[in-house]
């Protein structure tokens, strides 16, 4: 005689082995759930114990890790590794050095942004750099804008790139270095002038120091085309250049207070003295006198002009003889 069990009694026991293992199961479902709900809290919560406002400095050459441990030991992200984390899984992974300000608590995925992209949160100090400015000159400018500002130490930077630091319109940010404004110019006008770098370094040095004396002795595009073709012109024939702005350069002047005097101080950098070019660029060119200088070096123009000479409303007087020159000199600058 065979007894048989209720179907319910069957499927409860059936259901009674399961239920150890779901449970199991929901468990870890749940754990995980509550892990992933709380490291999302984590990356777009900002901390709440943020402490009011900071400026973070990062420097050049701070990578991810680095960068992370600031952020975390000023109070500013709940977690580092989770910064890094968030930073190269989402691809951001160049960090963009200078002073960051937080104003507020700041969720893990707004830093990596912010610091990824270069959003500083600080206002930018605005400047202009003429064409034909010195290193001095620009030295002078960034002194009575920026605060603390080290000429000393910009100048050790600057000098020995003069001719190279491009004349345009900067936004400096407040903490950036004398080297890193340095390394802004310079790498200004590498990026206007890419076909110098494609010459030998000679030539290169002689198109930038010749544009460095166009830019001082000549205004508009047109003219500094000829000047430049003038310069070339003497370069060539082995006369030398006669600027008065390469001597006011030595005497830290203006080309137009240079005296007959001046004319006499040996330096290599007296036009009226030596031939060729001066040892380096006077000033640091726009775009118009190193075009000019470059062409007229890499492929020079019949001119029909030996001399010239800029009065005092900046305009240029041109002469085919020196006997014109002369008249010109009588009758525009005395």
């Amino acid at each position: 005689m065979s007894v048989e069990l209720p179907v319910e009694t069957v499927n409860e026991k059936a259901e009674d082995k399961k239920s150890p293992v779901r449970n199991l199961i929901f468990l870890i479902l749940k754990i995980f759930g509550a892990l992933f709900f709380l490291l999302i809290l984590a990356f777009i919560v900002p901390k709440p114990n943020f402490g009011g406002e900071k400026t973070i400095l990062i420097n050049n050459g701070d990578g991810i890790k680095s960068t992370g441990d600031k952020l975390y030991n000023a109070g500013i992200i709940w977690s580092s590794t989770l910064f890094d984390l968030e930073t190269i899984i989402y691809g951001r992974n160049k960090i963009i050095a200078g002073p960051y300000k937080f104003g507020v608590g700041e969720n893990i995925i707004g830093a990596s942004i912010r610091l990824t992209h270069g959003y500083f949160g600080i206002q930018k100090i605005k400047t202009t750099f003429p064409e034909g400015f010195t290193a001095n000159d620009m030295s002078n400018k960034l002194y009575s804008l920026i605060p603390n500002f080290n000429k000393d130490a910009f100048l050790t930077q600057a000098l020995p790139q003069e001719g190279y630091l491009f004349p345009d319109t900067y936004f400096f940010l407040p903490g950036m270095t004398e080297a890193d404004i340095v390394n802004k110019l310079i790498s200004t006008f590498k990026e206007k002038n890419p076909r110098l770098f494609l010459l030998g370094k000679q030539t290169q040095s002689d198109i930038v120091i010749l544009g460095s004396i166009v830019e001082k002795e000549a205004q508009k595009p047109d003219d500094k085309k000829i000047v430049a073709e003038i310069f070339e012109k003497r370069l060539l024939a082995g006369i030398p250049l006669q600027s008065d702005a390469t001597i006011a350069y030595v005497l830290g002047e203006d080309s137009k207070d240079v005296t007959a005097n001046d004319l006499k101080k040996d330096s290599p950098y007296n036009s009226y003295l030596y031939k060729g070019l001066p040892p380096t660029p006077i000033s640091n060119p726009g775009m118009d006198a190193i075009n000019s200088a470059y062409d007229a070096i890499t492929n020079p123009q019949e001119t029909p002009y030996m001399f010239f000479l800029t009065d005092k409303d900046g305009v240029v007087h041109y002469a085919k003889t020196f006997a014109e020159h002369k008249a010109n000199i009588a009758k525009y600058l005395k």
